[in-house]
């Protein structure tokens, strides 16, 4: 997929691909760059929602997505070994190829539009308060996000919160919001691309049940 991809832009002939300027499309560092957003930043998420992943998990983690990096690609020379070297990748892409763009801003604001308006009522500005937390602030002020300061600490107080709960019933309730959360916001992201309508296939039984959907 990728190799087709990098065909596409390089021979493109409305919009010529300068590879001499710009290098080769999705190349080393920008795979290296797609493996740091599925471990590094995603460890971070954990670490700003003040989950703690003991040492073997992370490890664990990283492991199984450096497998995924070499099916991608990736030479092994730019595969993190270890998180701390993640963490750095990370880091020296971000330093790299990071900075504000009239396009970033536009497809962010299109992103926060599409969230708002599937948010139900009283909602409608979290969106926003959870890109402020997950975000580098440079990041997330080039990006133009719009700072709700109440909802910004109601966030924060959120976490502080769950932290707290965690630490008194091991950690079972929060899973259960988290797991709620998330399934509900992949039935809205399903429903936003269909247009509303259900995608025509079924799910078997057995999934339904590992997967504690509603069998409605």
């Amino acid at each position: 997929m990728h190799a087709a991809i990098r065909h596409l832009i390089v021979h493109d002939p409305r919009d010529r691909w300068q590879t001499a300027d710009l290098g080769v499309p999705i190349n080393q560092e920008d795979l290296a760059g797609t493996l740091t957003t599925f471990t590094a930043v995603i460890l971070d998420g954990l670490r700003k929602l003040e989950i703690d992943v003991p040492a073997p998990r992370a490890d664990a983690y990283l492991r199984a997505w450096q497998v995924v990096g070499r099916m991608m690609g990736i030479v092994d020379d730019v595969i993190p070994a270890t998180v701390d070297e993640a963490f750095e990748l990370m880091k020296i892409i971000h330093k790299r190829q990071v900075e504000a763009s009239p396009e970033g801003r536009a497809m962010t604001s299109s992103l926060l539009a599409m969230l708002q308006h599937n948010s139900p009522p009283g909602f409608k500005r979290l969106p926003a308060a959870l890109m402020q937390l997950f975000l580098p602030p440079g990041v997330a002020d080039g990006l133009e996000v719009p700072h709700y300061k109440l909802q910004e600490q109601l966030v924060e107080a959120g976490v502080h919160s769950a932290a707290l709960m965690d630490r008194a019933s091991g950690g079972a309730a929060r899973r259960r919001v988290f797991r709620s959360f998330a399934v509900h916001m992949i039935q809205l992201l399903i429903t936003v691309e269909m247009g509303g309508h259900r995608a025509p296939f079924h799910i078997p039984l057995e999934l339904r049940s590992s997967w504690e959907l509603s069998h409605a």
